[in-house]
């Protein structure tokens, strides 16, 4: 990868994930993002934000909430943009975390150093007092931490 620039503008990375990204529509809002160039290409970009679960934000948490990929010279940008996710991230942030679908196989978080944290469920956020009108994969999910968890 010739090199990971964030951050940069929400309106231009949500483009790209509105153009791109193969389930899901772009995040409400983020903390940063990430672009993934290479030989002058943009050939990925990623948002990093609050994690969904009240949970894991009063923990602290990042999450990385979506990162997309395209172009022939992709090669190796999920894996930098997850590296990189994580190299923001440093400090008193206890992690980031992401999610794949259960028949992903992550290998480019398993290459960015991530650790498989197991089943997360799935399903959907919709309620009676808060519809969801996306549509997103239902299936089972993995989660995935950039660091072990603490204790």
């Amino acid at each position: 990868m010739e090199r990971v620039s964030g951050p940069d503008s929400f309106r231009v990375v949500a483009a790209m994930i509105m153009e791109h990204h193969r389930h899901h529509d772009p995040p409400v809002g983020w903390m940063w993002g990430l672009m993934a160039w290479r030989d002058g290409w943009l050939v990925g970009v990623a948002t990093v934000g609050r994690p969904v679960s009240r949970n894991l934000q009063s923990a602290g948490l990042l999450e990385v909430t979506r990162l997309c990929t395209f172009s022939r010279r992709r090669f190796g940008a999920a894996s930098a943009m997850y590296a990189a996710a994580s190299a923001n991230a440093a400090g008193p942030c206890p992690g980031v975390i992401t999610y794949t679908l259960d028949k992903e196989s992550g290998v480019s978080l398993v290459e960015a150093g991530w650790h498989d944290e197991g089943p997360a469920g799935g399903g959907s956020w919709s309620c009676p007092s808060r519809p969801r009108t996306d549509h997103h994969p239902l299936g089972k999910k993995r989660r995935w931490r950039d660091r072990p968890a603490a204790g």
